[in-house]
């Protein structure tokens, strides 16, 4: 019985010193489970924070940049985001909603209640299409005098066009590939002294003239001038011009006239460019550019007073032509005359006659030189004048190399001229003149 009790003691003691061991360490390392429970609460405390708690955060961070340096970086981004954010916001908003408002029958409308306000006349027109930042079409424009000059037509257009591209603008890209005037017709009639057109227009109040300001001196400036313009963007630009037969009729007290048949194109084109020279280089630029006037040459004038009368066939028709090849030069060409031209002065009536005053003319502004084919004069089909040649430093000091090429004056073609004019019948004369080979060198 000892025996078994001392064992029992002996075993005993050993379990409770490693209980008690074991309850020690537990007290000192926390339990699995409680540390597994506190590393994931901290780790959720890290990721899920509240929206709340990150807008302070970031307003504590943001405070505690200096005052200065907060102030300049709101003026940044006032300057260089929001102005411009707002100004196209608002552009694009004006520009959407005026494309909705503006359809076709409301800017008719508009057009002509604006014309009744402020004129005494009347404006019927036909828009076709109409787009504030693409451009219009507009038909059968007429526009009528006041009851003074009995509602009669003041001017008429078949068609007006206007083709252009607002957006690509703002991208450098300068665009029109169509202004169109298309038939105008003008009818000028006077009545008691006073001239349809100018009684069209109500009287607009008169503006206080502004006291002109004095101007500013320009400040010397020592830095030498760049010998070119640089452009913060690539430019291009086109422009295309049409004016198709213009017709003019005048009805006045004491005389009546008329011009039908005028014509005018121009056409200028630059490809992208983003530095201009400031010099005769900068026609490098070009690609075309092209002025026509009358290229088919049908144009007619009549002309009717107390004191004379005429009505020739107009011959007139010009051309300007830029070529930009190796050596860029501008091309020239002039033909301005008439065709069995009748003439009354006073009482007196002269036989038809023809005359014609042309050249063909080439200048280089590259090298400043004008080189002429041709220039003319002729007087019932014999040439006057007809000489050719070459003029150097043409903007400079000219240095003349001229010839006369052809020249013959019949006086017997001037003499019934003589008579009619002088009355003198008595004094007769005939031949020929001519001031071949005239020729002029020098400055």
């Amino acid at each position: 019985m000892l025996k078994l009790k001392w064992l029992k003691n002996l075993f005993g003691r050993k379990n409770t010193k490693s209980k008690i061991d074991e309850k020690k360490i537990k007290e000192i390392l926390p339990d699995e489970d409680d540390f597994k429970a506190s590393s994931g609460s901290e780790n959720s405390q890290k990721v899920k924070l509240s929206r709340k708690e990150k807008k302070k955060a970031k307003k504590a961070k943001w405070k505690a940049r200096p005052l200065s340096l907060r102030i300049v970086v709101q003026f940044a981004k006032t300057l260089f985001i929001r102005i411009p954010l707002f100004i196209i916001v608002l552009i694009a908003a004006v520009l959407f909603f005026l494309q909705l408002y503006l359809s076709p029958p409301v800017v008719e409308g508009l057009a002509k209640a604006n014309f009744s306000k402020m004129s005494y006349g009347s404006l019927d027109l036909n828009v076709e299409s109409f787009n504030p930042y693409r451009g219009f079409v507009i038909n059968n424009i007429v526009i009528r005098s006041g009851e003074d000059f009995g509602r009669g037509k003041l001017f008429e257009m078949e068609k007006l066009v206007l083709n252009y591209g607002f957006f690509p603008i703002f991208t450098g890209s300068i665009r029109f590939p169509e202004i169109g005037i298309y038939k105008p017709r003008v009818y000028l009639v006077e009545k008691k002294g006073v001239w349809n057109a100018a009684a069209l227009m109500k009287p607009s109040e008169k503006k206080p003239e502004k006291e002109p300001e004095p101007e500013k001196e320009d400040e010397d400036t020592d830095e030498p001038s760049s010998p070119e313009i640089n452009l913060p963007i690539a430019v291009d630009f086109l422009f295309n011009f049409i004016l198709d037969d213009l017709c003019v009729y005048v009805n006045g007290a004491d005389i009546n006239s008329e011009l039908t048949g005028l014509s005018f194109n121009a056409n200028i084109e630059v490809p992208p460019v983003k530095t201009i020279p400031k010099s005769v280089e900068a026609v490098r630029i070009l690609k075309t550019m092209k002025f026509e006037l009358n290229p088919q040459n049908g144009m007619n004038v009549k002309f009717y007073s107390k004191g004379a009368a005429t009505a020739p066939e107009l011959v007139l028709n010009w051309k300007l032509i830029f070529n930009n090849g190796d050596t860029p030069e501008f091309s020239s060409t002039l033909n301005v005359g008439a065709k069995r031209m009748p003439l009354r002065l006073q009482n007196k009536y002269f036989s038809p006659f023809n005359f014609l005053i042309a050249y063909d003319i080439f200048y280089n502004p590259i090298n400043d030189i004008l080189k002429i084919n041709n220039f003319s004069f002729s007087f019932m089909n014999s040439n006057w004048l007809k000489l050719s040649g070459m003029v150097s430093s043409v903007t400079k000091s000219q240095v003349l190399n001229i010839n006369m090429d052809q020249s013959i004056i019949p006086l017997k073609d001037l003499y019934p001229y003589f008579v009619l004019m002088t009355g003198d019948r008595n004094t007769r004369f005939g031949g020929e003149i001519s001031l071949f080979p005239l020729t002029v060198r020098g400055l």
